[in-house]
């Protein structure tokens, strides 16, 4: 069995052995790395912008070879952060994302934050039903979402069973910003809704 390293001191001075049994991780870290250090705890809207401060020429994301700089990106995340605001986003209110892994997800997740409200992730593979009761559950205000044929009639269906108030599309075809919302069709089909 290996030696067990011994950690830096703890806050009373004290030396400390990992507890290697249970985290046997532990035996993997540099002997200069110490678990229990204590670490600063920074709102993670503050540490995105600091990051995107920190590199921002340096590129950020790279979808389907657009790529966009950390400052690019701050950029987007601050234009939708007031959007979101001017549309009620703030302390909390639930704002779902159906989203893939793309630029936009990147953006409105930090935008919702930066305006103070919840993520509500949804998984964009799941079936309405499904979507509707996690909706229903969670209570979402808005609901972010891509202009594409699989996910358009899910967000329409959320609206028209009453669980979600308003639906921002984003275009694919920039994978950006230009958001256009929606609200709850009073006639679809000959079929009106309240």
């Amino acid at each position: 069995m290996d030696k067990e390293r011994t950690s830096s001191a703890d806050h009373n001075g004290k030396q400390r052995t990992p507890d290697t049994p249970r985290k046997p991780w532990l035996k993997a870290y540099p002997a200069d790395v110490d678990w229990s250090a204590p670490l600063k705890g920074t709102p993670l809207p503050a540490l995105f912008e600091n990051t995107c401060v920190r590199f921002g020429s340096r590129v950020a994301t790279n979808f389907l070879g657009k790529e966009l700089t950390f400052a690019e990106l701050a950029e987007m995340v601050n234009l939708a952060a007031s959007g979101l605001q001017k549309h009620g986003v703030g302390k909390g209110i639930n704002v779902g994302l159906l989203l893939p892994n793309t630029p936009t997800y990147v953006v409105f997740y930090y935008a919702i934050l930066k305006a103070g409200g919840t993520v509500v992730n949804f998984n964009p593979l799941y079936a309405r039903d499904e979507l509707i009761h996690q909706a229903r559950d969670a209570h979402i205000h808005m609901l972010i979402t891509l202009d594409l044929a699989a996910l358009f009639p899910k967000a329409e269906a959320l609206l028209e069973a009453g669980t979600v108030k308003h639906v921002v599309m984003c275009p694919q075809g920039n994978c950006l910003l230009a958001g256009v919302a929606l609200h709850r069709p009073a006639h679809r089909h000959g079929r009106s809704h309240g």
